[in-house]
C-alpha cells in the first residue's frame, strides 16, 4: 500500500509540472508581444573651426642685435711717438671722414724725405750727364767713321739706362717717404664713433699698433637667423631676397622700418638656420647694441588658411561632413605657438574638428555645437 501511494504521488507531481509548463508555453505563444527598443546612440557634442581660404601674406618673425655697418680697428701705418690726439679722442665721440685723430712725431720722416729728395736731384744730374755723354759719343763716332755702325757700349746706352733706372728707383723711394710722412697724421677712415682707445700722448707705437676701435655712424644692420622653412618664404627679386622689415624694441614702445638686403645663403651650423641681413638707414635706424624683435615681410600664399594647432593630428585633420568625421591630409607651411598655416588639403567651408575626443575615428557621428 505504501508503495502504491508513493507511485501515485509521483505521477500526480509529474502531471502538475507538465501542466504548468504547457500553460506557460501557451501564455508565451498567445500573450501580447512587446516591441524591443533599439539602442540609443549618443553623439558627442563638438566644436568646429570654419575654414576660409584667403591670400595669406606671410610675416616672418626673428630677433637679433643691432650692429654698425662697419666695425674696424684704427691702426698705425708708421711707428713713432704719439705727438698729439684730437681734443675729442674719447669713447663715444663722433668724427667726420678725414678728421685727424692721432699725430705721430714726424721729424725723422721729414729728414728721410729731404735725404731722398737730394738723391733724386743727384740722379737727375747723372741722367743729364749720361745723355750729354751719349750725344757726344755719337758725334765722335761719326767724325771717325761714318761707315761702320757703333755698338751700344760706344754709344753709352747701358750707362744711360742705368742712370734712368737709378732715377726711377729714388723717385719711388721719395714717393714712399712722402707717404710715410703723410701717415704720421692718422685720420678717420669714414664717419665714425670711437668705441675704445688704447693710447695717449707720449705713447710709443709701431706699425700695425691698434690705436682705437671704430664703428660707422648712421646706417645700422641686424643679422637675424631664420629657419630653413621660413627662409623659403622670403620674397625674391632678380635672384636676391627683399622685403620690408619692422623692428621693435623688446619693451614694444619703439619701432623702426628697414629693408631685407641679402641672405648669406649658407646654413649656420650652430643653429641650423640661415642668416639674413636687415639694413636700417637715416632716422629709422635703431641704436647700436639694442636687441630688437623683427617682422619680415614674406611672399603671399594663395588659397591658404590658419587653423588652431590642436586640430592637427600629424599631417591630418578631422572635418565634419554630414554629421560624421572624415580625415583629410593637409600641407603645413608654417607652425606658430597656437596655430598652423595650411596651404593644401582644405576647402572653404570645411568644418574642422577642434574638440579633443578620446578616440576619434573616421565615420564617427558627432553633433556640431552651434555658435551662440
Amino acid at each position: 500500500m505504501n508503495v502504491l501511494r508513493k507511485i501515485l504521488q509521483i505521477l500526480i507531481s509529474l502531471f502538475i509540472l507538465l501542466a504548468g509548463v504547457g500553460l506557460m508555453m501557451l501564455l508565451i505563444k498567445k500573450g501580447p508581444k512587446v516591441a524591443p527598443n533599439p539602442p540609443q546612440v549618443i553623439k558627442p557634442l563638438v566644436e568646429v573651426h570654419l575654414v576660409q581660404l584667403v591670400n595669406e601674406k606671410v610675416v616672418l618673425s626673428a630677433d637679433g642685435q643691432v650692429r654698425a655697418q662697419r666695425e674696424s680697428d684704427l691702426t698705425a701705418e708708421v711707428g713713432g711717438k704719439v705727438l698729439s690726439l684730437h681734443p675729442r679722442f674719447e669713447v663715444g665721440e663722433v668724427f667726420e671722414e678725414g678728421e685727424i685723430l692721432v699725430t705721430v712725431e714726424d721729424a725723422d720722416y721729414r729728414t728721410v724725405v729731404a735725404n731722398v729728395e737730394s738723391q733724386v736731384a743727384e740722379a737727375k744730374l747723372q741722367r743729364s750727364l749720361e745723355q750729354a755723354r751719349a750725344e757726344q759719343a755719337i758725334r765722335d763716332w761719326n767724325s771717325i767713321s761714318s761707315q761702320k755702325k757703333p755698338n751700344e757700349l760706344v754709344l753709352r746706352k747701358p750707362q744711360l739706362e742705368a742712370a734712368q733706372a737709378r732715377l726711377k728707383a729714388v723717385e719711388a723711394q721719395l714717393e714712399k717717404a712722402k707717404r710715410d710722412l703723410n701717415r704720421t697724421e692718422i685720420k678717420a677712415p669714414y664717419p665714425c664713433r670711437i668705441t675704445s682707445t688704447s693710447i695717449d700722448v707720449g705713447s710709443q707705437i709701431a706699425p700695425g699698433s691698434v690705436l682705437s676701435q671704430l664703428i660707422s655712424v648712421g646706417a645700422t644692420e641686424v643679422r637675424a637667423l631664420l629657419t630653413q622653412e621660413d627662409a623659403a618664404l622670403l620674397k625674391e627679386k632678380e635672384g636676391k631676397v627683399s622685403g620690408a622689415v619692422k623692428a621693435f624694441s623688446l619693451e614694444g614702445n619703439h619701432h623702426w622700418k628697414g629693408d631685407l638686403v641679402r641672405s648669406e645663403g649658407i646654413i649656420d651650423l650652430k643653429s641650423n638656420s640661415i642668416p639674413v641681413l636687415i639694413s636700417f638707414t637715416g632716422e629709422s635706424a635703431p641704436p647700436v647694441g639694442m636687441y630688437v624683435r623683427l617682422e619680415i615681410e614674406g611672399i603671399t600664399l594663395e588659397k591658404a588658411t590658419v587653423i588652431p594647432r590642436l586640430a592637427l593630428k600629424g599631417d591630418q585633420v578631422f572635418v565634419v561632413e554630414n554629421s560624421a568625421l572624415k580625415k583629410k591630409k593637409v600641407t603645413v607651411t608654417r607652425r606658430f605657438k597656437d596655430s598652423v598655416l595650411i596651404t593644401k588639403g582644405l576647402s572653404s567651408g570645411d568644418q574642422i574638428l577642434v574638440t579633443s575626443l578620446s578616440t576619434p575615428i573616421e565615420g564617427m557621428e558627432v553633433e556640431v555645437k552651434q555658435a551662440p
